[in-house]
């Protein structure tokens, strides 16, 4: 390798750029080296992933407080935008207060830059910078800050590189952030990162974060999720050994249970104990919401939750679960495929076993618009399936698309099929009426489909046809609330075991609102809330256990399937799935 090209390979290394060439104050005041912390280093790591896929990095980074990813965001930008011609970057932040102390990292940046190994400097600039503006360089590129109280920002020009700093807490931020966004161009070498901590449910920043983390939902966003323990600055000190057991003596069972949960240290817990008195005026919840353990606890609520938060915080959300599509295969006999995709309606938690038994709730989409409550509006809801082990209550995959009823039930039979066809609980009411006849035409036995008892309205003859009748859970305004505190039941005795963060978030913004009604918090789902009550209903209720009665389920397929020598898969469009 020769010396130009060892250059140009070190210069792209952005933590050696960092240390060797940028300088930053310090907590103390002086100017040192910018060495990456932690929560930068996780920001840098999730920009490198998103440019090895050859797409635009966009980013949404919920984070705790002084975490210093603002700096991390400006160093980001300053390492690319000044050394590539014609580049415009634009960093927008909630106050004048908070864009002046970004402005002050640019500041520093440029006024103590230090030529890289001596050799790269940094472009010549048509006037100093002052205390807020814009930055312009003699080769076209332009760093501007903003503040988000200027609804017109970035709109008259285009924008290759945007920070929208604390997101949660800008004012109109949908329509600033429209404006914003869209003046970015997708193309691979653009940048958007959208950086905050939380600031309550149902805003855009609330919505962008459950979108970024849903993988089945197809969203270009990557989220990225800085606990407040992986700052290595959290940390309290003892001064003696016997200081230190005196604390550990005083352990309470939360504390037990969130080091045991994140492998912390009692100097961690010591200052997390400091902190809820001294930073957070002794409230555990704006600890949450201020320096969260998980994404989970980042978000406060308000109204009145309908579901306990403590034991909703215990339930073990697993983030990495393999999305994709299930696919039918045929041949001699037709088999069920999970395919893995990075995008995928359909989430695997735990794949079927032999002889097992399983239980599926299902909540088939209105088209209502949480937002506004309109019908065909930007926000729809779901149809989602969920499925459960009935030996455990815990969930084993979840189907979540927006589908229609044919389609949804064309896959929910497939799903149920794979999972040793599971015991289903579906909604009898609106579109869960053309939703169970679909499921019973695409092959569902009826006696593996929830039979209610007849309510005084439907006092049938016992027959056949009047059991059809039956199938289904009818929601009204007294069995829904049966199906709410069964669920209530379950969650608080940890006998229905949730995996899914989506499903988790739902029933955490489920809430009680003030004309007493317990529904989904302003602009967030409750689909997942109420497949899970089919759940929690198909455990109390479970039809006879086929195993009892020497009735063998059928096994699940797994793996792939090799055709003339290739591969060969189905194909899933608009929600069907395509046999052949």
């Amino acid at each position: 390798m020769n010396a130009a090209r060892k250059l140009l390979d070190d210069f792209h290394d952005h933590d050696l750029f960092c240390r060797e060439s940028l300088r930053i104050r310090n907590e103390q005041g002086v100017i040192v080296p910018f060495e990456l912390r932690p929560g930068q280093a996780k920001l840098h790591r999730a920009i490198q992933k998103q440019r090895e896929m050859r797409v635009p990095v966009r980013i949404v980074y919920l984070k705790p407080r002084r975490v210093n990813v603002s700096a991390g965001v400006a160093a980001e930008f300053f390492h690319e935008i000044p050394f590539t011609p014609g580049q415009s970057g634009m960093v927008v932040a909630h106050l004048k207060k908070a864009a002046k102390e970004i402005w002050n990292y640019h500041r520093n940046f440029i006024r103590f830059y230090k030529p890289f190994r001596g050799v790269i400097e940094l472009p010549a600039r048509h006037r100093k910078p002052g205390v807020a503006g814009e930055i312009e360089f003699e080769n076209g590129s332009t760093i501007g800050i903003e503040t988000a109280r200027n609804l017109d920002a970035g709109r008259a020009f285009g924008i290759r590189f945007l920070q929208l700093s604390e997101y949660a807490f800008y004012r109109n931020a949908r329509e600033i952030g429209r404006g914003l966004i869209n003046s970015v161009p997708d193309d691979v070498d653009t940048m958007i990162i959208k950086e905050s901590t939380a600031n309550g449910v149902g805003n855009p920043f609330h919505q962008d974060c459950l979108a970024a983390m849903d993988n089945t939902s197809g969203n270009e966003w990557l989220f990225v999720f800085f606990a407040w323990f992986e700052h290595p600055l959290y940390v309290r000190h003892f001064d003696s050994p016997e200081a230190r057991a005196k604390f550990q003596s005083t352990l309470s069972t939360a504390e037990g249970d969130l080091a045991r949960r994140h492998n912390l240290s009692l100097e961690q817990l010591a200052w997390r104990r400091w902190a809820i008195h001294n930073r957070c005026e002794g409230s555990v919840d704006t600890f949450h919401q201020e320096y969260p353990s998980t994404p989970e606890e980042a978000f406060l609520y308000s109204g009145r939750p309908r579901f306990s938060h403590v034991q909703l915080a215990k339930m073990p959300a697993i983030k990495d679960a393999p999305t994709g599509e299930l696919q039918e295969m045929q041949g001699p006999t037709a088999r069920l495929i999970f395919e893995p995709a990075e995008k995928g309606p359909l989430v695997v938690y735990k794949r079927p076993q032999p002889n097992k038994l399983y239980v599926a709730g299902s909540d088939v989409a209105e088209g209502i618009d949480v937002g506004d409550g309109s019908i065909g509006g930007e926000d729809p809801d779901y149809s989602v399936l969920i499925v459960a082990d009935r030996d455990t209550g815990e969930q084993v995959a979840k189907l979540r698309a927006r589908m229609e009823p044919d389609p949804f039930a064309e896959y929910t039979a497939a799903v149920l099929r794979w999972y040793n066809w599971a015991f289903i609980v579906p909604e009898a009411n609106g579109p869960g009426l053309a939703y169970i006849e679909g499921l019973l035409r695409y092959g569902v036995p009826p006696g593996l489909i929830y039979h209610r008892q007849p309510q005084p309205d439907e006092q049938f003859s016992a027959s056949a046809s009047t059991s059809l009748q039956l199938l289904g859970w009818k929601q009204n305004a007294v069995t829904r609330q049966q199906m709410i505190s069964l669920l209530d039941r379950y969650i608080r005795e940890m006998a229905y075991i949730m995996h899914d963060p989506n499903t988790i978030s739902e029933h955490f913004t489920f809430v009680i609102k003030s004309n007493g009604r317990a529904e989904h918090q302003n602009n967030c789902h409750d689909d997942e809330v109420f497949a899970s009550g089919g759940v929690v209903v198909g455990l109390q209720h479970p039809p006879v256990d086929m195993r009892l009665v020497g009735i063998k389920a059928p096994q699940a397929q797994i793996g792939s399937v090799r055709t003339n020598g290739g591969s060969r898969s189905g194909d899933i469009r608009r929600g069907r799935l395509l046999r052949f």
